[in-house]
């Protein structure tokens, strides 16, 4: 085998083992974008539950005051039917 010939094989062991590298990095970068995409899906769904909860929490405090207010013309209204019997509510 001549100078020449044991180059030849050396650089294409070298050009082999570079084209491997390239199909592991290859690979790797897959993997990497899928888990990246897999991480924005989650993100979004985190998103829309922290949507989804402030409308839930907002919700609530609406009915609360609603409540509160309802109670206090309830409140209000035998207040006035105690006074009408005589009765000092104040």
């Amino acid at each position: 085998m001549t100078e020449n010939d044991q180059e030849v094989r050396d650089l294409r062991l070298r050009l082999d083992l570079a084209a491997e590298s390239i199909r592991r990095l290859t690979s790797d970068l897959e993997i990497a974008t899928k888990t990246i995409n897999a991480l924005e899906l989650e993100k979004r769904a985190l998103v829309a539950a922290a949507g989804e909860r402030e409308r839930i929490v907002s919700e609530a405090i609406n009915a609360q005051n609603e409540i509160r207010q309802a109670q206090g013309v309830e409140i209000e209204r035998l207040r006035a039917e105690l006074r009408e019997a005589g009765v000092n509510v104040d």
